[in-house]
C-alpha cells in the first residue's frame, strides 16, 4: 500500500479535506460499540478511529504496513494511557496475510466489526475482492464491515486539496519544498487509486461473500457497509 505524506503531518492533511470529518464520525457510528466488541481497523494510518474506539470496545486490532504512521499511534496510546489497543504492522496483500488461517491477526479473535478506512482504493479490484474475502473470514456471524473511500471522480480533486496542505505545512515548519511528494502524489493517482462507485462496491461485497449491503454518499466520499453471512446461510 501507499502513502505520500510524513505522519508528523498526516492528521492535519486529512482533517483539512472538506467533508473528511464527517465520513469518519458516521463509520464511527457505524460500528457497534459494546463492552463485548472486538474491531478489526485495517489502515489505521495515525489511529483516529481506533483511539476513539478504545473507549467503547473490548479490543481494537489496529492494522498498518507503515512503521512511521504506527510509531504515532503507539504514542498517542502511551499518552492516553490506552491499553486495549493492539498495534500490529502488516501489508494486508501480503501472502502470509491473505493465507487461509495462517496469520495470528486473522485468527487471534473473531471480529465484530472490520472498519477500512480510506485504504482499499489503493488496491486494484481483483485483490479487494481477495481481502475482502479474508477479511470476511475473521468476521463473527453477523458481524460487519465498514469501508470508506472517495468518489472515483472526486479522487484526483482531493489528492490536490490534501497536497496543498501538505506544501503549505513543510514550507511553514521545515522551509522546504517537498517536490517529491508532488511526483508520488501524480504516481498515486495514476497507479494506486482505484476507488469504486457505490454500485461496484455493493457488487464486489456481494461476490466476496457479504450480504446487505448499504451505501451512503456523504459529501466527495461514500461510506459502505455489509454484514458477513452466517455459516450456512446464502441469504
Amino acid at each position: 500500500m501507499f502513502s505520500i505524506y510524513d505522519s508528523d503531518y498526516f492528521d492535519e492533511i486529512t482533517l483539512s479535506v472538506p467533508g473528511y470529518r464527517e465520513v469518519t464520525d458516521r463509520l464511527y457510528q457505524n460500528i457497534e460499540k459494546k463492552p463485548y466488541c472486538t474491531v478489526l481497523d485495517i489502515g489505521t494510518g495515525t489511529g483516529e478511529i481506533a483511539l476513539k474506539l478504545a473507549g467503547s470496545v473490548f479490543r481494537v486490532v489496529a492494522v498498518d504496513n507503515s512503521k512511521d504512521m504506527l510509531r504515532k499511534i503507539c504514542g498517542k496510546t502511551m499518552r492516553k494511557s490506552i491499553n486495549n489497543i493492539r498495534i500490529i504492522e502488516r501489508d494486508i496483500t501480503d501472502r502470509a496475510f491473505l493465507w487461509p488461517n495462517t496469520d495470528p491477526v486473522l485468527l487471534d479473535c473473531m471480529f465484530t466489526s472490520v472498519v477500512c478506512c480510506f485504504v482499499l482504493h489503493h488496491l486494484r479490484d481483483r485483490w479487494k475482492k481477495i481481502v475482502l474475502e479474508q477479511l470476511r473470514k475473521s468476521l463473527k456471524p453477523g458481524g460487519k464491515i465498514i469501508i470508506a473511500d472517495m468518489k472515483p471522480e472526486k479522487a484526483w480533486q482531493i489528492r490536490k486539496q490534501a497536497n496543498a496542505v501538505y506544501w503549505r505545512l513543510v514550507r511553514e515548519r521545515e522551509n522546504r519544498y517537498p517536490v517529491w511528494s508532488a511526483v508520488k502524489s501524480v504516481l498515486s493517482c495514476l497507479f494506486f487509486e482505484h476507488s469504486l462507485s457505490p454500485e461496484a462496491w455493493e457488487e464486489l461485497l456481494k461476490e466476496a461473500g457479504y450480504k446487505d449491503a448499504r451505501k451512503e454518499a456523504i459529501g466527495d466520499f461514500t461510506l459502505i457497509s455489509a454484514n458477513c453471512r452466517r455459516q450456512g446461510s446464502d441469504s
